[in-house]
């Protein structure tokens, strides 16, 4: 589980990314989960590798201020029968509520 859900998406992420930035295309779509928010019994593992998937992706995602509006659009043009129950959006040159000082490169 760790090799599929971690160790896969860092070295694809390490390979794919410089190319991506070199032509200004960096859209990155990792599927996690909601056993990344918390371990459930018999479960530590896969929500290990889930909260894995998670952190990962909050260290490179890139976004503009319009990635967070089309994401509050997206959110309101459901169809009443979906519920958006949470939506995280995060640039990755914005320090975290647990961040004291980010040192960019």
């Amino acid at each position: 589980m760790m090799d599929t859900n971690v160790k896969s998406l860092i070295y694809v992420s390490r390979t794919v990314l410089p190319f991506m930035v070199d032509q200004n295309s960096v859209h990155v779509l990792n599927i996690g989960s909601t056993a990344g928010a918390g371990a459930y019994a018999k479960g530590a593992v896969y929500c290990a590798s889930k909260a894995a998937v998670k952190t990962i992706s909050d260290g490179i995602e890139a976004l503009q201020a319009e990635d967070i509006a089309n994401a509050v659009v997206y959110c309101t043009n459901q169809p009443r029968r979906v519920q958006i129950s949470d939506i995280t959006v995060m640039a990755n040159q914005q320090a975290t509520n647990n961040m004291k000082h980010k040192v960019t490169t």
